[in-house]
């Protein structure tokens, strides 16, 4: 009944805490609003620069940033997509607030950002935002 459906097995690359991790649940419980995008890169330079920004800008700031729990970038042993971001955010409002005004920046080709973003191929529907339903947290 499903349409469009597609799968991935989905191994842990990297992970870190944002300034907000200790309000996730026990465990490695996914946070109340979670955003996860599955991409390919179209070159070698462009993976290169990938790793490197993620490693160099993003997840610095991302550990800074105000109502993120954390940040797992993930690799995928079957899948369309090699690549996949998961980020966790204490609210919808929060991720509306402090996130959203940094994805701007990949429209900005002067932005390290504007240079990677642009360059990879996102899976249909990538990326999506997700709000925790069940069990009521």
């Amino acid at each position: 009944m499903r349409r469009n459906a597609s799968a991935a097995i989905l191994a842990e690359e990297i992970h870190i805490d944002g300034p907000d991790a200790a309000k996730r649940g026990p465990g490695l419980t996914a946070a109340p609003v979670i955003q996860i995008g599955h991409f390919n890169t179209p070159s070698a330079q462009v993976e290169d620069d990938l790793g490197g920004w993620y490693a160099q800008e993003r997840f610095p700031l991302l550990q800074k940033l105000p109502g993120v729990i954390g940040t797992r970038k993930l690799l995928a042993s079957v899948g369309a997509h090699k690549h996949a971001i998961l980020y966790e955010f204490t609210s919808l409002e929060v991720r509306e607030q402090h996130f959203a005004p940094l994805e701007a920046q990949s429209h900005d080709p002067a932005t390290w950002m504007g240079r990677v973003v642009p360059r990879l191929m996102h899976a249909p529907y990538s990326p999506a935002v997700g709000l925790w339903l069940w069990p009521a947290a």
